[in-house]
């Protein structure tokens, strides 16, 4: 027996009774037969009932811990510890689950309760895991590979209960945040483990998505890989689930935009042809969806033997290619832009667009539905 929760007896119809648990030492009360965790509890009598308290042991492997958390809903304290360290908490407040992982992987700065401070009961599962990481390709693998870490160690079926919030942004409701720092360790790995388990036709329909300006792109790829490891490669084919019908629709978004750029990117010719290095070949892009890591490979094949820029002005994103080298990515980096010297064919180029249309044939409104507005901004027809 691991604790004591009184006797049984008959009782008059809407008799109220109090119901008590008490568990035996280094036992804990865990809930009632009927879901219930309150150890003190009043019933009202209307019908033929049994209450059965069930109890479970204090983990005594875990004792030497002062704390142990996980996700924030599965506490584990050592009260003794705790005082030692200039710390009060209230055993009466404190709920006791075996937790799964190594001390090691416990941040207990972020955990101590404040001195002065009672602790609080945790419910258990009874709140969501949130990883907040950079606006980056990086930054939103590394917090993939630690969500799947979080996953795994969840004992119960997993339901979707860890998101990836994207930037700085509001602290979310009901869930725990944890913030995740870039890893170029844990990105390869997570980029690795996709090729070789799903195949690279998966991968770059995530990376597409990814590159989506969706707020929820991440907390959707998490999603659609939980299932797809599970699935295999005929996740594509599961166009009935929410996730994978949303990373679709990610995916075939940014390819429209990205085909549009590979028509309207415009370069120009700037800094110094005398120099060590000469000309270099200069665009300028303002896409709603990330699309430089995505152009960079297409314009290398297509100029090899050049150098050239393309540079992300909202993002503050580069791509370098110098020639026969293969593409760098520049990030955070504010570009000075050398001033560009007079050039005969863009000239020739301005005149050649203003005077090729056939006026009586004019379309204001097709012209904008082949080529919208916002992209014109950077092209050299359209420049005054």
């Amino acid at each position: 027996f691991a604790g004591n929760a009184g006797t049984s007896g008959v009782y008059e119809c809407g008799t109220w009774l109090q119901l008590v648990a008490t568990p035996f030492d280094d036992y804990h009360f865990v809930e009632w037969s009927d879901g219930n965790v309150d150890s003190v509890r009043m019933i009202e009598v209307n019908e033929d009932a049994t209450y059965i308290a069930y109890f479970a042991d204090n983990c005594e492997e875990y004792a030497n811990w002062p704390v142990v958390v996980l996700y924030d809903w599965l506490l584990m304290v050592n009260v003794t510890a705790i005082n030692q360290m200039g710390y009060y908490i209230s055993p009466a407040n404190v709920t006791w689950y075996r937790v799964v992982g190594e001390p090691d992987d416990v941040n207990y700065d972020s955990m101590l309760i404040g001195k002065g401070q009672s602790g609080k009961k945790v419910d258990r599962m009874s709140r969501e895991l949130t990883l907040r990481c950079e606006d980056s390709l990086d930054g939103i693998f590394t917090a993939i590979y630690d969500a799947f870490v979080y996953k795994n160690q969840i004992e119960r079926p997993y339901t979707d209960s860890i998101k990836i919030a994207i930037g700085e942004g509001n602290l979310t409701l009901f869930s725990t945040e944890l913030a995740v720092a870039k890893d170029p360790i844990k990105v390869e790995k997570t980029v690795q483990t996709i090729q070789r388990r799903l195949g690279y036709s998966v991968y770059e329909t995530l990376l597409e998505a990814l590159c989506h300006f969706d707020e929820e792109r991440a907390s959707v790829v998490l999603g659609y890989l939980v299932r797809a490891f599970g699935s295999g490669h005929s996740i594509a084919d599961h166009l009935s689930d929410p996730y994978v019908m949303r990373v679709m629709e990610l995916a075939r978004k940014v390819n429209n935009e990205i085909d549009k750029f590979y028509g309207f990117l415009r370069f120009e010719e700037v800094g110094d042809t005398d120099s060590r290095t000469g000309a270099v070949l200069l665009a300028q892009v303002e896409p709603k969806c990330n699309l430089v890591p995505l152009m960079m490979d297409h314009f290398a094949d297509r100029f090899p033997n050049e150098n050239f820029i393309i540079y992300d002005n909202n993002r503050k994103l580069a791509v370098v290619h110098e020639k026969l080298h293969a593409c760098v990515l520049v990030e955070g980096q504010e570009l000075e832009i050398p001033e560009s010297r007079p050039d005969y064919f863009v000239e020739l180029w301005k005149q050649y667009y203003a005077t090729m249309e056939i006026k009586p044939r004019h379309n204001e409104r097709c012209q904008n539905t082949l080529m919208p507005k916002w992209y014109r901004k950077h092209m050299t027809e359209h420049q005054v």
